[in-house]
């Protein structure tokens, strides 16, 4: 309690005091170093105001002392934040600290209105820079509704420790009123807190640990009409390394003589020029973008700073080189020199050349010397993050397999304890959560398990709590999407568990991951099913651009995730995989399904219904060489990345669905295909998108979700990820906060309708949509209604961007940037060429669309509105499409907002 001791107590405080002062200092000595420490704060209740405490200047007032937010005594902390731009940030005095020793913080808060604040201990050395980033130790405030309670964060102070502060911050996009009092910090044990340091989670992790096991029965039977079936009626294939047979072909086969020609050649030339520099520090991909339009640069091996003064962004610009975009080209430069060292021990195995050899182990060497020395940033050391550290140790590990052979013990054991090891523990360290780096972490650590044969590391990081088994389980949802709902992570956790499936059927353990593999491929397989005609794919989330269908892993998986499609892909393309295992061999063993094209799926009224037979029922197709047909059809693009679009026979059937599980619904019928995005499973990768649609008519885009730019741009942060990027309703210019999963009420295919809810779509109000296809008209109703009813209304708008041409009426005026900004939320400065009228309870226009569909669309809301019509941000950057505003004149607490779209014949 911090309210003034009574007089007599206070004298008794006093006189112990007095006496303690007396006695002698070895009877002090005694206590016990731990959780019985003194407690390092003043003013830890703000009962002295904000003494002690210091607010930026950002902060604006947000922070005070206040008597409503005391739990006890006479004061507490309110902060209270209503933009959406910026946050509070109300800092402590700093706190003498020692390097590595423990500490706890513990503090009460009650979250009134809203969420998104946190609560942080921040490092600093003794030239008062800050050693971590600030979401290294912190601790997140529920959002309202949990009343008081009592909140713990542990941390270690890391290296070079000289102080310490307490900050408390709201995020700059939220709005929130929260009362936090009866702060208390303390030193404690390092050893005792170490277990909840490292269970510590990023800000943006929150709830991600509530995810459940999402029922998945018999992996291995779904899809199963796709899948090449091997011998023991599995999915996933045995992989082989035939290093003798890899020799015989590029002696007999001319164009292997030239691939390895090829191979040889730009080894060689790397090798010449390039070598890593401990000074380096890599940074963030996600920063190594252009700052003008958030297109990502081109990156080149010419070293910024001393061999080129710019760099070119994919838009045309000559880039400054900041120390951001510096950070971002030694991640670059990294990546491609360990994975260049890992083709140096290929062509070791292939020629038998011992440069090569020699060469990819010095940089084993390299790495080993030098990776305790780097300083530990961001949960990393030779990376910007710990992904990094974790797709780096996967194929650092590789190229230490590969070697074998030509290094010795002592080496190899030099390697495991200087770098694997150490990597290891680093991973194992942070993301004990479920989460896409979660699952590149136990997939890094688990290799380093199969090749040093560590059983028990090998226990921890597949069967432990956050193991893979579990991110699979948790992550992964009944419908084989990943939890954080982007096409772009169901690929991401392909490529994250491909390579340990990979290396441990190398090394004869192919059977302990065999359900998994049968999620993995599902995983690959489920998009096929949602797919636009054009191959393109519905765009939850925020990947960076628009996915399209088949993934490369369709092609890439094919050694141990065969598939008739990725085998003809697999064909055609000379890598180290088809020289080693060459596709024609994996095709001679396999048992395939019979073929797609006499497949078809059959769907229920409300879509929960029998998959068809191309999705259970395999069967024996025959000679396994007919798989290998048609591959000129399915050769890979120009840029070598993404394959070419495929004949729609090789693909299953896009039927309407709900798929409750994932929070999507995807409605099918006559010439209409929409998809609806109706609320989201967890924060990470939310956008402020729940109700947001997509849709193509006989297969022409009508509006797409464009995802985003690289995250470090201000266009990701301002716009892409906000509510005006999205066919949503907004509430005084914003879209959904916080995200939340939504349901689905009505989901009727012969009917042709789909209805969606959001009772908490903001903190104070609800929204509600029903997408309706009627012949060749579709049908958009929106509510979107304010919870108060005693409130005095807001600004109700709606959002609809379509990928075509408007023909807008004379009615339409110019509006400057400035004015249609104004007093708008940050995203609205980034729409250009705006132009405005008003309109009484209606307004139509003529859309022009690709392949000459033209269309009549119609708004229609009570009352008098206004449309702003202007040239909205798309992707690829600096591409834009045609953006609709609709907003009430008047500020109503309920509007509803019906748009149709039809073909002008």
């Amino acid at each position: 309690m911090k309210s003034p001791l009574p007089p007599v107590r206070a004298f008794r405080f006093l006189l112990t005091l007095l006496i303690l002062s007396l006695c002698p200092v070895t009877v002090l000595l005694a206590q016990p170093v731990g959780t019985a420490a003194s407690p390092l704060l003043a003013n830890p209740g703000f009962e002295d105001g904000l003494t002690g405490w210091q607010a930026n200047a950002s902060d604006k007032g947000r922070s005070q002392a206040s008597p409503a937010a005391a739990r006890t005594g006479r004061f507490g902390l309110l902060v209270e934040d209503r933009s959406t731009t910026d946050g509070s940030d109300l800092f402590s005095e700093k706190i003498p600290a020692r390097p590595g020793a423990g500490y706890e913080l513990s503090f009460w808060g009650n979250t009134r209105e809203g969420e998104g604040l946190g609560v942080y201990l921040v490092f600093y050395d003794d030239g008062g820079k800050r050693l971590l980033p600030p979401e290294r130790f912190y601790r997140l405030i529920p959002a309202q509704g949990e009343g008081w309670a009592r909140r713990v964060l542990p941390a270690i102070a890391p290296e070079k420790t000289a102080s310490m502060a307490i900050r408390i911050h709201s995020f700059n996009q939220a709005q929130i009123v929260a009362w936090l009092d009866d702060f208390d910090l303390r030193e404690v044990s390092a050893a005792d807190i170490a277990p909840a340091v490292n269970r510590a989670r990023p800000t943006w992790l929150a709830n991600a640990e509530d995810l459940p096991a999402f029922p998945k029965p018999s992996p291995e039977k779904a899809f199963a009409g796709f899948k090449l079936l091997q011998p023991d009626g599995s999915p996933y294939r045995v992989p082989r390394e035939d290093w003798e047979g890899a020799r015989r072909r590029v002696t007999e086969d001319a164009a292997w003589r030239t691939w390895l020609a090829d191979e040889k050649a730009k080894a060689d030339a790397w090798i010449a020029r390039h070598r890593d520099r401990a000074e380096w520090r890599a940074g963030w991909w996600h920063a190594f973008v252009d700052p003008e339009d958030g297109s990502f640069l081109e990156w080149t091996d010419a070293i910024p700073g001393e061999q080129t003064p710019t760099i070119k962004s994919r838009t045309g610009h000559d880039v400054s080189v900041t120390p951001g975009i510096m950070g971002g080209w030694v991640y670059g430069f990294r990546g491609r020199h360990i994975g260049m060292a890992n083709t140096a021990a290929r062509l070791w195995r292939l020629t038998g050349e011992e440069r090569y050899a020699d060469w990819a182990a010095a940089q084993l060497d390299f790495y080993a010397a030098n990776y305790l020395g780097w300083s530990l940033k961001n949960g990393a050391r030779m990376g910007g993050q710990s992904l990094e550290e974790a797709i780096w140790l996967i194929r650092l590990v590789d190229t230490a397999r590969l070697l074998a052979g030509r290094i010795d013990e002592a080496r190899r054991q030099s390697w495991l304890d200087n770098l694997f090891r150490p990597q290891v523990e680093l991973l194992d360290g942070s993301f004990q959560v479920i989460h896409n780096i979660a699952t590149w972490h136990r997939s890094a650590a688990a290799h380093v398990a199969l090749l040093f044969s560590d059983e028990e590391m090998w226990r921890r990081e597949i069967d432990g709590e956050f193991g893979l088994r579990a991110q699979l389980q948790r992550g992964v949802t009944s419908d084989w999407f990943w939890y954080e709902q982007s096409m772009g992570y169901n690929d991401y956790i392909v490529h994250a568990v491909h390579p340990l499936l990979v290396f441990a059927g190398l090394l004869g353990h192919r059977d302990a991951l065999r359900d998994e593999a049968a999620i993995v491929q599902n995983l690959l397989l489920a998009p096929l099913a949602i797919r636009f005609s054009d191959n393109t794919l519905p765009n939850p989330a925020d990947s960076t651009g628009r996915p399209r269908v088949p993934s490369i892993w369709i092609r890439d998986g094919y050694r141990v995730l065969p598939t008739a499609a990725g085998l003809a892909q697999a064909s055609d393309v000379r890598s180290w995989d088809t020289l080693v295992d060459p596709p024609a061999a994996v095709a001679s063993v396999a048992r395939a399904s019979r073929p797609l094209s006499e497949d078809r799926a059959e769907s229920s009224a409300d879509g929960r219904a029998e998959a068809g037979v191309w999705q259970k029922k395999p069967a024996p197709r025959g000679d396994g060489e007919a798989a290998l047909t048609g591959k000129d059809a399915r050769a890979t693009s120009e840029a070598g990345e993404t394959p070419a679009p495929q004949p729609q026979d090789d693909f299953p059937p896009v039927v309407s669905q709900r798929m409750d599980g994932s929070r999507f619904a995807l409605l099918k019928k006559g010439p209409w295909q929409v998809f609806f995005h109706y609320g989201q499973l967890a924060r990470s990768h939310a956008q402020a998108e729940a109700l947001n649609w997509s849709a193509s008519f006989d297969g022409v885009d009508v509006t797409h979700d464009p995802g985003t730019v690289g995250y470090a741009s201000p266009l990701h942060r301002e716009y892409f990820t906000k509510g005006l990027n999205h066919n949503v309703p907004l509430i005084n210019g914003n879209g959904q906060e916080p995200w939340r999963p939504g349901e689905l009420t009505v989901f009727d295919v012969d009917r042709g309708i789909m209805t969606a809810e959001q009772p908490d779509y903001r903190s104070d109000a609800r929204a509600r949509r029903t997408l309706r296809i009627e012949g060749e008209r579709l049908i958009d109703e929106v509510t979107v209604a304010l919870k108060d009813t005693d409130a005095n209304g807001a600004a109700l708008g709606l959002v609809l961007h379509l990928q075509g041409k408007v023909l807008l009426p004379e009615s339409f005026a110019p509006v400057s940037s400035a004015a249609f900004a104004k007093e708008r939320p940050a995203a609205f400065a980034h729409w250009s060429n705006v132009r405005a009228a008003r309109f009484d309870g209606s307004a139509e226009f003529v859309m022009e669309f690709a392949d000459g569909l033209r269309m009549q669309v119609r708004f229609a809301t009570a009352g008098r509105f206004t449309v702003y019509q202007s040239d909205s941000p798309d992707t690829p950057r600096p591409a834009s499409r045609a953006g609709f505003y609709i907003e009430k004149e008047e500020r109503v607490r309920e509007a509803t907002f019906t748009t149709s779209l039809s073909p002008v014949r």
